[in-house]
């Protein structure tokens, strides 16, 4: 169509975005209502909605989306419209009906300096963006991750003081029909989150979690179709280089590295199963390094550098040839949250009879076997999963196999040391690229490039549950409800300073309306919230229960010995249930960190509710702070440090240590969740923990130069 139109308006940019990821710029889309008539895609043909051939020989990854090949640009579909204040607004819609979500492709994507670009649902309950100049590419190819529905709004702007015209070709749409942006409502399962087998363990789940490797590991979207699972690796530098190991079977094209789609930490939080993790934490594009089909492998170098609020590790890896039980696989079956599987048998290694995704044999004894999983099992989009072995190195990744939940055995791992430098070239093996000074290492540690510096700081434990209470009251006790409560908040205290990058909200109830919520920070110590330090207001619309929300802020907020982490609710629409807090239910040793405002003061939950429930609101931070030079060297001398009582008794321990320089003490579930800081001070020689459930914990010491952790028993 690409008609010019002339409105009488001014662009509206404002900070909150409502789901965002791939390195997005703020932002949200102009407040300006006019009719763009939709391309609307032919139906999808017969047959082509099914994930793979259970009986074709290939090794295969898991389809998920038919992809429409499409030449759609802003020169020619879409309309125009030229403000009088000079700005400029392009809009174009995309139907495919029955789409459970759908996803675009770019095949150019090029933006001046000062245009934005978002692509979001028609009600913008998800808005993906501003993508900006800043995530040009070299290749012109940029892919983005799926929104729910059937249709999708693609819309540039700029203020008309840009000169250069934008580039944007959309070459692929995918219509998703098995449902990857679904969630679970009740428990029952109606969308792609919680659609893998039974069996699978969520990784929070689970005690045979390596403590950070699971954080190497991310759900791909490749091609815009199809799902696989791969893992963030070291290199002998300790560089940073953002290499990403995955099965060859799920790169089919010649340019799908650079369609890549990769999610970070995309798993239950906790062990909360029916709570779904993050999408926001995403990149998009790669470049491929190295590739064999019949050694089943790809290494890619991701365009963007993780960043530091992804909280990424880089994954160690071993080369031998008889490594030692047990075994763990980190994987997204079904393209599911992260899941755990458990060999503590030895593996072997094995020639896998079946046929690369060319139809080639795969290499003589290039495998090793997992004969049977003693834990969980895989499944379609496990593939390029790593296998990391009893010191949490990796060995190898995921190629394919018999194992479903009911006949969890016989699963098939493309061996790390066979694809090292089994051929010669930098294209077709990983020494080139994981060892490239050549120094011949056969085992490396793991790495956290960002030295630990940046944590989720949270008040709930493996041992707690989440409720939404109704006790004699209209509405729920930690959200919109017959008193009238309008503020709710969650108290964290300990340190000297830190800085909160962003809160983390998750609702038990969500009921859709025109009200928004201000996700907050105050000030203020035990007695209350003081004055509010930052806020970001987030529509109602956006959220989602049962879904973890990260809510960031424009900048750092920087915090002194304590703070409030909240949100404001609105009653200006009618009196219905529009959203709620999970509150946290403490196993035991409850100490009561929640308060709430009643209108006219802030109050403790206890000292209003019915029963005296005390309130602990699941709202977590997501914090940086420094812990001085050398903390990331992973040193750990085990015997420096003395920890008494253990088990730990009456909510307090004592430690001892002849080693100078002790900045920090860390309080960790086995899981690796932050549940305590406390800042080491002159003459301390204890630290409380009160409110912590019973169970295993993590102590770590953070010195100048080194770092000490022990274990805690708490009862």
């Amino acid at each position: 169509m690409n008609l010019k139109r002339v409105f009488f308006i001014f662009l509206i940019f404002l900070n909150f975005q409502a789901v965002t990821g791939q390195l997005s710029f703020g932002g949200k889309p102009v407040d300006f209502n006019e009719t763009v008539y939709p391309e609307v895609l032919p139906p999808v043909p017969l047959g082509k909605k099914a994930a793979f051939l259970k009986e074709d020989k290939r090794v295969l990854p898991l389809k998920f989306a038919y992809s429409f090949d499409v030449d759609y640009s802003c020169k020619k579909n879409g309309e125009w419209f030229n403000f009088l204040d000079g700005g400029r607004l392009w809009r174009m819609k995309i139907r495919s009906e029955g789409a459970l979500s759908l996803n675009i492709i770019f095949k150019k994507f090029m933006l001046p300096e000062g245009g934005k670009l978002f692509i979001y649902s028609p009600d913008k309950s998800t808005v993906l963006g501003a993508f900006t100049y800043k995530n040009n590419k070299p290749s012109g190819i940029f892919a983005v991750a799926p929104v729910p529905g059937d249709e999708i709004v693609v819309e540039y702007s700029d203020d008309g003081s840009v000169a250069e015209e934008p580039q944007l070709v959309i070459g692929s749409v995918n219509h998703d029909f098995l449902g990857v942006y679904g969630i679970m409502d009740d428990n029952l399962k109606t969308g792609w989150f919680g659609d893998s087998g039974d069996c699978n363990v969520n990784v929070n789940c689970s005690d045979d979690k390596p403590d950070s490797v699971s954080r190497a590991v991310c759900k791909i979207i490749v091609d815009g179709n199809m799902l696989c699972s791969g893992t963030l690796i070291n290199n002998t530098r300790k560089d940073g280089t953002p290499y990403f190991l995955t099965a060859a079977h799920c790169l089919t094209k010649a340019n799908s590295d650079k369609s890549i789609v990769f999610y970070f930490n995309y798993e239950t939080p906790a062990c909360i199963p029916f709570v779904e993790g993050t999408k926001d934490q995403t990149l998009s594009g790669s470049t491929l390094k190295a590739q064999v089909d019949t050694l089943d492998f790809a290494l890619v170098k991701i365009d963007n550098m993780p960043p530091a609020e992804f909280m990424p590790y880089w994954s160690g890896w071993d080369l031998s040839a008889s490594p030692s039980p047990p075994f763990v696989a980190i994987h997204h079956p079904q393209g599911d949250v992260k899941k755990i599987s458990v060999d503590t048998d030895p593996i072997t290694a094995v020639t896998f009879d079946a046929e690369s995704v060319n139809g080639d044999k795969f290499v003589k004894d290039a495998h090793w076997k997992v004969a049977t999983w003693e834990s969980g099992t895989t499944e379609g989009g496990s593939s390029g999963a790593g296998l990391f072995d009893s010191d949490a190195l990796l060995v190898g990744t995921l190629s394919g196999g018999e194992a479903y939940c009911g006949n969890s055995v016989n699963d098939y791992f493309a061996r790390l040391n066979k694809m090292w430098d089994y051929l010669d070239g930098d294209t077709v093996q990983v020494a080139a690229w994981l060892d490239p000074d050549n120094s011949g290492v056969s085992q490396l540690a793991g790495m956290d490039y960002y030295g630990g510096k940046i944590k989720r700081l949270t008040h709930l434990t493996d041992a707690d549950t989440v409720v939404l209470d109704t006790t004699r009251i209209t509405g729920y006790w930690t959200g919109h409800n017959s008193m009238g409560i309008t503020q709710y908040a969650e108290f964290y205290s300990g340190f000297d300073s830190l800085d909160i990058d962003a809160v983390y909200i998750i609702f038990g109830e969500r009921v859709y309306g025109d009200d928004s919520v201000k996700v907050r920070i105050w000030d203020g110590d035990s007695s209350g919230p003081g004055q509010v330090v930052a806020e970001k207001t987030v529509p109602v619309a956006s959220l989602s229960k049962n879904r973890e929300h990260i809510v960031t802020f424009s900048s750092p907020v920087t915090v002194k010995n304590s703070f409030y982490a909240g949100i404001a609710i609105d009653y200006s629409s009618q009196n219905v249930d529009t959203v709620a807090l999970y509150n946290i239910i403490k196993s035991s040793n409850t100490v009561e960190t929640g308060y709430l405002y009643d209108g006219s003061a802030w109050k403790r939950l206890s000292q209003v509710h019915p029963d005296g429930m005390k309130g602990n609101f699941w709202v977590d931070a997501l914090v940086s702070y420094e812990i001085g030079t050398g903390v990331g060297d992973g040193i750990s001398r085990e015997n420096s440090v003395s920890v008494y009582p253990n088990p730990v008794v009456n909510g307090r321990f004592y430690y001892k240590t002849n080693n100078t320089g002790l900045k920090y003490i860390e309080v960790f579930t086995i899981n690796g969740k932050l549940v305590l800081l406390k800042n080491a001070s002159p003459g301390d020689t204890h630290v409380d923990i009160p409110g912590l459930s019973s169970g295993i914990y993590l102590a770590r010491f953070v010195f100048g130069n080194m770092t000490v952790t022990q274990k805690l028993l708490v009862r």
